[in-house]
């Protein structure tokens, strides 16, 4: 074993100290790894900016040298420990695989709901997408990926309010398959209003993976999504989407809004439906500071939830909740993140005329095109060095910062007037929920691991 210069100052990475069942574990802030720790590593902690001799000299009489050489040694050679403290460095170069694409086949819609960010469907300018424009966006989907599969979402506005450019995509889609011997697989977010037996049928036939938007119960559902007359739509939806719950078909996304924060509820009550996937996810735009207090209660409550009947082994019904277990993966993979999510790198939303963006929650943002299909992205690099973390100080210094990575880029953007800044009541609400959920990673067992993360390796 090499010695350890006896001047070299200690810096440790940052890191938090998390207690559970009176164990503490270091949770490295820069990428979410998990260290067991006894005595000696704690005291060795208390030794931070300081050289090394000094913490042998304290730690003298509870290992011996060789002991303290092996611990310095690893804690350094896991990344625990630097010379220096440790910088987040700018990309240069972003990476980037497009491997889906959505198609707003629609800048409109049947229903008006409290929430939508799109100006009821229309994105600042209703019509709809042409067949010509449906194909350059396959075609620049192909060009660009390097995958052997790759994805088409059908969005909108309400996409089957231009069912017949569905069919003419997907027909299209089998012809590019086979000319580029490429996979390419078909989904659908849609309010469930218009689904008919032709569409049923077409769903099942081409496996249309469809996410339904369902905000819970008939009250809940009624205050928020209705049509223009302000009639509610859910007898509707549940009487033209039973037969496709009934085969499973069909996963949903409930958006949680102040009326009603019962996650719990709302997450038991379209588990009763029959929905194979259940995501909740916030509506942003529509909270308070309060809210947000609410909101990461209801979380942690829904989590702890999820947690128990983890520990009973109900796996079918936490299985269905995506979020539970991407933020428990996020601490399993223990790996470094510059962005949050795929925007502008795995996936491209393209309007009725052509245009890029990052996602489709920005179509109606028209300074956020990264180019059309015709000439391909001209912007996009631009557009990924001002989301990556690397260049954000605002979060250098919390502890969630590897595993929130400012968050959604459209919702900053919304709240800050920046993309890669969140505001401060995000950022609590992030905080006390990541904390919750270090917590129930450190409870898991290998069972429950091996039920979440079945071909993932898990941390020590």
């Amino acid at each position: 074993m090499s010695m350890i210069a006896p001047e070299r100052i200690l810096h440790f990475v940052d890191h938090k100290i998390f207690m559970e069942d009176g164990t503490p574990y270091i949770y490295v802030c820069s990428n979410n790894r998990l260290y067991r720790a006894d005595n000696a590593v704690m005291h060795l902690l208390s030794y931070n900016g300081k050289p090394v001799a000094e913490a042998k000299r304290g730690l003298k009489g509870v290992l011996s040298e060789d002991q303290m050489n092996t611990l310095i040694e690893t804690l350094a050679l896991d990344g625990s420990i630097e010379e220096m403290p440790s910088e987040l460095v700018a990309i240069a170069r972003p990476e980037g695989n497009l491997r889906m694409i959505s198609l707003l086949l629609v800048q409109g819609c049947n229903l008006r709901c409290t929430y939508c960010y799109g100006e009821d469907g229309q994105y600042g300018g209703s019509g709809i997408m042409n067949l010509q424009t449906a194909k350059r966006s396959v075609d620049l989907m192909m060009q660009e990926t390097q995958a052997d599969e790759a994805t088409v979402c059908f969005f909108g506005g309400e996409p089957l309010l231009n069912f017949k450019l569905i069919k003419e995509v997907v027909d299209y889609c089998r012809v590019v398959e086979k000319q580029t011997n490429k996979i390419i697989r078909f989904t659908m977010t849609t309010n469930g209003t218009l689904i008919s037996p032709e569409i049923e049928n077409f769903i099942i036939n081409n496996r249309l993976s469809v996410q339904l938007s369902v905000d819970g119960d008939k009250e809940t559902q009624n205050a928020n999504r209705f049509f223009s007359n302000r009639r509610g739509t859910y007898d509707v939806i549940m009487k033209r989407t039973e037969k496709l719950r009934e085969k499973g078909l069909l996963s949903v996304r409930a958006t949680v809004t102040p009326f009603n924060f019962d996650l719990i509820s709302i997450f038991n009550h379209l588990d009763s439906l029959n929905f194979r996937q259940i995501i909740l996810s916030p509506a942003f735009n529509m909270l308070t500071p309060e809210d947000y207090v609410r909101l990461a209660d209801a979380y942690i409550a829904f989590f702890l939830y999820l947690e128990k009947k983890l520990k009973e082994g109900n796996y079918r019904q936490v299985l269905k909740n995506k979020l539970f277990k991407q933020e428990l993966a996020k601490i399993n993979n223990s790996t470094m993140r510059t962005k949050a999510c795929g925007v502008a790198r795995n996936l491209a939303a393209i309007d009725i005329h052509g245009s890029l963006y990052p996602c489709q929650r920005f179509v109606s943002r028209k300074e956020s095109v990264l180019g059309d299909v015709q000439h391909g992205y001209q912007t996009k690099e631009e557009f990924l060095r001002k989301i990556n973390t690397a260049n954000n100080n605002k979060c250098s210094n919390c502890f969630a910062r590897n595993l929130c990575v400012t968050g959604c880029p459209h919702s900053n953007v919304e709240e800050t007037g920046d993309m890669n800044t969140p505001s401060e009541s995000y950022c609590e609400y992030t905080r006390r929920i990541q904390d919750t959920m270090i917590h129930i990673y450190l409870r898991l067992s290998d069972t429950d691991k091996q039920v979440l993360f079945p071909s993932e390796q898990t941390m020590n």
